[in-house]
């Protein structure tokens, strides 16, 4: 029996709105008074008395400023991510003021676009502290510069009061850095259980293209918190790409999704991802592969839709078995064969109630999948390789009450065929991927079947650098919709990019 590696979430945050009137008027010739705040990097930032909007770049920063401040009205920026995350959970409630910040000022690389910043005229912005190139320019444009760091929970903290200065609310941020610190003095209770016992080693993947949460990381902080050992604690930077050959090394005991990528358990489990191996990774064997909470199923309160989280969520547990035979009929072709079984207890899942016309998170009573894949893989010559597929997944829930039933036919690809074309010579990889399914419900999906297909392309001009194009969703399939809108596959969309390691 593997039980489900649970975390705590650290952040909870009692939001105070307070609204603040003032009267009186501005003597035109009198000079502007200014104060100076230190930011986490021990710049002095000169501000002006009164901070009447601040421009946000980093993603986490702008939801904790409005809980310090208490209200979004002086958010007048943030990043484009940041924006739809806030659409998508509990702040578009707490927090309507945010929806008019504006996103166009920065990319999604955290690249400040200085003419779209202008047009904002903000009163400070806040940026990350290794954007040093950013920094001098904004200096030198008069732009109150705030650089914090986002590392550890100290980093964290520091950060929260340098925004309760900025904001005039020292006694709010003081708050939260207190609650923050009583949540940590409550988990050092809980560690003496923990004395002597072998640590999990886990592994926190951002997305598809093997970025892990490294040791600069927030994540690794709250891993050790909980009790687990990260596995990228030694890897350098932030969100780090690193190889299939080193998560194989690694081996963790197991595997955390982030939510910045619609990556699921089941890619992993059944193998789905393009050039990578999951198979022999432990966590992947014992069914310990896990998609990080989000705060919406346990406190979404969207009135509009009768949308609630659940408080009481319990923690998921189960098992996994699974068998494989492979045969190698020559140097060039294979065929695998491979079976598998999971049991969830306690199976987490948000469903309808036609009664109440209510959607709720709820613990169902238990989950199985059951499925198998077959593999055939030809290398054709030195360069030209290809691959054709097969899967069968069967998900059946049973619960307490009817809304196990709901997730009877939610199944988006019951019979899957994928196809691979492959060249890769020295520096050239080519592949054009195809995926196929049939057996849908259309009462959840709107269509029994679909066929989606993806081209990529990368040049190695160097040791560690690749230059890229990928067309993702090349006919524009939605081949996942529900009530006739696109969810969750995205349409057609094209990437071009240059990856380097150091």
């Amino acid at each position: 029996m593997t039980h489900r590696f649970s975390f705590g979430l650290l952040a909870g945050l009692l939001l105070i709105c307070a609204v603040l009137a003032g009267c009186g008027q501005e003597q035109a010739a009198a000079p502007q008074k200014e104060r100076v705040v230190t930011d986490t990097t021990g710049r002095e930032v000169h501000l002006p008395e009164e901070v009447k909007s601040i421009a946000v770049v980093p993603i986490p920063w702008a939801s904790v400023a409005f809980a310090v401040d208490g209200s979004a009205d002086r958010i007048a920026g943030m990043h484009p991510s940041a924006k739809a995350s806030y659409e998508k959970s509990m702040l578009k409630v707490l927090a309507p003021g945010m929806a008019n910040a504006a996103t166009d000022f920065v990319g999604q690389d955290f690249s400040i676009h200085m003419e779209e910043l202008g047009k904002l005229n903000p009163s400070a912005i806040i940026v990350w502290n290794y954007q040093e190139d950013e920094i001098a320019q904004l200096e030198k444009l008069k732009v109150p510069t705030i650089a914090l760091k986002y590392g550890t929970l100290e980093d964290v903290q520091q950060g929260i009061r340098v925004i309760g200065q900025v904001f005039g609310k020292e006694e709010r941020a003081e708050e939260l850095v207190r609650f923050q610190q009583d949540i940590m003095a409550y988990f050092e209770t809980k560690k003496a259980a923990l004395e002597g016992k072998e640590k999990p080693k886990v592994l926190y993947l951002r997305d598809r293209d093997l970025k892990v949460a490294a040791g600069g990381t927030v994540n690794t902080m709250m891993i050790e918190t909980a009790g687990g050992v990260n596995v990228a604690k030694d890897v350098q930077g932030q969100w780090t790409p690193v190889t299939m050959e080193q998560v194989a090394a690694w081996d963790p005991d197991v595997i955390i999704l982030s939510n910045f990528d619609p990556i699921q358990p089941a890619d992993l489990f059944e193998d789905k991802l393009e050039g990578q191996n999951w198979k022999n990774i432990k966590a992947v064997r014992e069914g310990r592969v896990y998609k990080a909470p989000t705060a919406d199923d346990l406190f979404y309160n969207n009135i509009g839709w009768m949308m609630y989280g659940n408080p009481d969520l319990r923690p998921e547990s189960g098992h996994t078995e699974s068998l494989g035979i492979s045969h190698n009929f020559d140097a060039r072709t294979s065929l695998s064969v491979d079976f598998f079984q999971s049991k969830l207890s306690d199976a987490i899942h948000w469903y309808y109630d036609s009664l109440t016309l209510t959607s709720h998170v709820a613990n169902i009573a238990h989950e199985k999948k059951r499925g198998m894949e077959i593999l055939f893989k030809k290398r054709v010559n030195a360069n030209w390789s290809y691959d054709l597929g097969y899967s069968y997944t069967g998900i059946e829930a049973r619960g307490s009450n009817d809304a196990a039933s709901r997730y009877l036919n939610n199944n988006n690809q019951p019979n899957g065929g994928r196809i691979g074309v492959h060249y890769n010579n020295s520096r050239w990889h080519v592949n054009v991927l195809g995926t196929m399914a049939s057996g849908l419900s259309k009462q959840y999906y709107g269509r029994s079947r679909y066929a989606a297909f993806e081209l990529n392309a990368g040049y190695d001009f160097a040791d560690g650098g690749t230059i890229y194009a990928r067309l993702r969703n090349a006919t524009n399939q939605a081949y996942s919709s529900y009530s006739g809108t696109r969810y969750p596959q995205p349409g057609r969309y094209a990437e071009i990019g240059v990856r380097y390691q150091f």
